[in-house]
């Protein structure tokens, strides 16, 4: 990711702002969607100013909530705030917010010419909050829904980690096994001047091939994984194949779809309960999700939106959701409803997601136990056939 500074047109007055793109191309994307008018995109050659984590940033905005609620300002709360602050980083970021709030920019604004690395997804909302007047409420549901997200994410690690373990361990058994000590074993067995079996014969073979060909499997493994991120960078027509095809994937494709839904959907709703119009809702979930071709999805529905149409219908247009939720997305429209239809939505998908985790999870560990312990036996099998073939003399 490379740091650019966007020179717009934006409130009526030309400003700069940064924003951390894949190349020039995205950013100015990343501009229009954000500002409306782009005068020019430029690499910004300072240093990148620390990312602020999302513990941080929550708490950072749930404190900022908390004195709103109490009828202070926005600069007040957050001179308020820096007392108590403990992270460097953190203490860093509210002070540069803070001279750029004195200098009369927004909250929203003031966060971005900071240069820290920050949640767009938040940071988006905050923007929503800031146009509907109504910020203390927008940004608690905000932190709300981080927290949730945090909280599923959290599972699916920490739901990880023993397979992973477990996998780890197993495949450095069997090279130890493959490279090491069949051979051994089998060239001890083979002065005898029997025949080996077949099965044995074909871990042989295997384990000469990775003995002598495994730097030349590595190099080229690293040469597919570099050529891949240099196209990611290079060509915004590859990015968006790949992030189609990823959606496009059984089970990890659905799994991500209630994943970006669930976030979307409770965006739109809480940036509309707020009084957000939906035009204004859709341009601000640009954040939502760092994937470009859900981004330049949601970039299409709001150009859609712009020329008229409805939102059932602009989303109708593109064959990236549901037909389930194309439907209720019509009821929602037809009812006046957008709000509430969007948010049960978002959290219908919420809970598909929860599900699929635990039955994705079920499936896992069975499959992995059974490819490993095959693999383990086909190792152990070419190693004791040939010893209990010489017991048998």
């Amino acid at each position: 990711m490379t740091n650019y500074n966007l020179k717009v047109f934006y409130e009526g007055r030309e400003q700069v702002f940064n924003v951390l793109a894949k190349d020039k191309s995205e950013a100015y994307v990343i501009g229009k969607s954000r500002y409306g008018v782009v005068i020019s995109v430029s690499k910004n050659y300072l240093s990148i100013r620390p990312a602020l984590k999302n513990e941080e940033f929550l708490l950072f905005l749930s404190q900022v909530s908390l004195f709103i609620d109490s009828g202070s300002t926005i600069d007040f709360a957050i001179k308020s705030i820096q007392k108590s602050l403990k992270s460097k980083s953190l203490i860093s970021f509210s002070k540069t917010v803070y001279e750029n709030l004195s200098e009369g920019f927004s909250f929203h604004d003031s966060i971005l010419k900071s240069g820290f690395r920050v949640n767009q997804k938040l940071l988006s909302m905050i923007k929503a909050a800031e146009e509907s007047g109504n910020f203390s409420s927008v940004i608690n549901h905000s932190v709300s829904m981080m927290e949730d997200e945090r909280l599923v994410v959290k599972k699916m690690i920490h739901a990880l980690y023993y397979p992973l373990f477990m996998i780890s361990i197993s495949l450095l058994m069997l090279v130890l096994m493959v490279i090491y000590l069949v051979p051994k074993m089998s060239e001890s067995l083979s002065k005898n001047g029997r025949e080996l079996p077949a099965i044995t014969e074909w871990v042989l073979s295997f384990s000469s091939f990775i003995s002598s060909k495994g730097y030349l499997i590595i190099t080229l493994v690293m040469l597919i994984i570099f050529t891949h991120y240099l196209a990611l960078s290079w060509s915004l027509k590859y990015r968006e194949f790949t992030g189609r095809l990823v959606f496009s994937t059984p089970y990890v494709g659905p799994l991500l779809y209630s994943y970006f839904s669930s976030r979307w959907f409770r965006f739109v709703s809480v940036s509309v309960g707020s009084g957000t119009s939906i035009v204004d809702a859709v341009r601000s979930s640009s954040g939502v999700s760092r994937s470009y071709f859900v981004s330049r999805v949601i970039e299409r529905i709001f150009e859609s939106l712009e020329r008229g149409d409805s939102i059932s219908g602009s989303m109708s247009k593109e064959s990236f959701f549901s037909h389930i939720d194309l439907g209720l997305v019509e009821a929602a429209e037809r009812t006046a409803n957008v709000e509430k239809v969007f948010y049960r939505i978002g959290k219908q998908h919420e809970k598909d997601m929860e599900e699929r985790i635990k039955a994705f999870m079920s499936l896992f560990e069975p499959v992995l136990i059974l490819f490993v312990g095959g693999l383990v036996l086909l190792v152990i099998l070419s190693i004791m056939l040939p010893m209990l073939d010489m017991s048998s003399l």
